[in-house]
């Protein structure tokens, strides 16, 4: 057995050895995220937010989401009671969280599609979002992300906007 062999098995079961010291050493090898999230049901949920709110509140140290490609339409919300969030992408072009949300004047007339998705319509899902106009809304320090493309997608119009995030905390 060659020298860098030997040290590489070595290390490698003095990291296991660690594990099991620790406790976590099943949990660890397993899986290292907290939630998986995948529309198609493999995971623990099937939207972002709903991961973000099985999340514990308070937390003091990274809690890591996974997220399957898939093209995810949803506001997400981080609460302030929710800091170390970490949103990890399985794929920067492939998992994509996206939603339809007007943020211009009112309009005049209030029957057009435009109207429908605006953050001034009180019936409009997207009206929670009025003054921050992103489609993920980071009220909570400590957040990250990774190989997660955010876009706001503008009603009436078939370009996209790259930015999302709105970060408050």
């Amino acid at each position: 057995m060659s020298m860098n062999l030997s040290a590489s098995i070595s290390s490698s079961l003095a990291a296991v050895a660690l594990l099991m010291l620790c406790g976590c050493a099943e949990e660890s090898l397993t899986n290292p995220f907290h939630a998986v999230v995948a529309q198609d049901g493999s995971g623990d949920f099937l939207t972002v937010q709903e991961a973000v709110n099985a999340a514990p509140d308070s937390l003091t140290s990274p809690y890591l989401i996974f997220i399957k490609n898939g093209s995810y339409e949803e506001n997400v919300v981080v609460p302030e009671s929710k800091p170390y969030i970490h949103l990890i992408g399985q794929d920067k072009e492939q998992t994509i969280i996206h939603y339809k949300l007007n943020v211009g004047s009112e309009p005049e007339n209030k029957d057009e599609e435009y109207w429908k998705y605006s953050v001034h319509n009180p019936e409009s899902p997207a009206h929670p979002f009025e003054e921050s106009g992103s489609v993920v809304l980071v009220e909570a320090p400590y957040f990250y992300t990774e190989n997660i493309c955010e876009r706001l997608r503008c009603v009436g119009s078939d370009r996209s906007s790259g930015i999302g995030y709105e970060n408050q905390g």
